[in-house]
């Protein structure tokens, strides 16, 4: 999950932060923080928390602040009316169509990635519980069974699975 969470990092496409070479200066620093952050989280988090972090990413709408992608993705910005001085030069460089195409791209393969966090993370959960309840057999009165229960009731009255 920790590697598919990194390739999910990766998608991240700066835009915003001004015109002209201040605005590529902003936009490089936007991607270089978050290249850091997903390098010190791939190296310094436990597992565990990788997990947890690859979730929240993939369920998360506002996971990127700054980034092209989920802005699109949320509705606060249309493909067909992005400004091009506001987008890295990699994007910049192309025809609008070539450049709609490339998103477009960019965007399946944000889809893609979260699908298989949100996969693994099932898999994992039904793991864990499977293991819990091999740990604690009949025992369920544990405090973590009791946590683990109240959450799922809070989660089932939100209306998420």
């Amino acid at each position: 999950m920790s590697k598919l969470a990194n390739q999910l990092g990766g998608t991240f496409v700066a835009y915003g932060g001004g015109d002209g070479e201040a605005g590529d200066k902003n936009r490089s620093v936007a991607r270089e923080r978050i290249a850091r952050v997903e390098e010190s989280v791939a190296v310094d988090a436990p597992s565990e928390a990788k997990a947890e972090r690859a979730l929240n990413k993939a369920m998360n709408r506002e996971a990127y602040i700054g980034d092209l992608l989920q802005s699109i993705e949320n509705g606060s910005i249309q493909i067909d009316k992005i400004d091009a001085n506001q987008l890295p030069a990699d994007l910049r460089k192309l025809s609008p169509a070539q450049r709609k195409q490339e998103i477009e791209k960019r965007l399946a393969e944000r889809r893609e990635l979260r699908a298989q966090i949100v996969t693994l993370s099932k898999q994992r959960a039904e793991f864990l519980a499977a293991e819990r309840k091999k740990k604690l057999g009949a025992k369920s009165d544990a405090f973590d069974t009791a946590v683990i229960t109240a959450l799922k009731e809070q989660l089932k009255r939100k209306g998420i699975k």
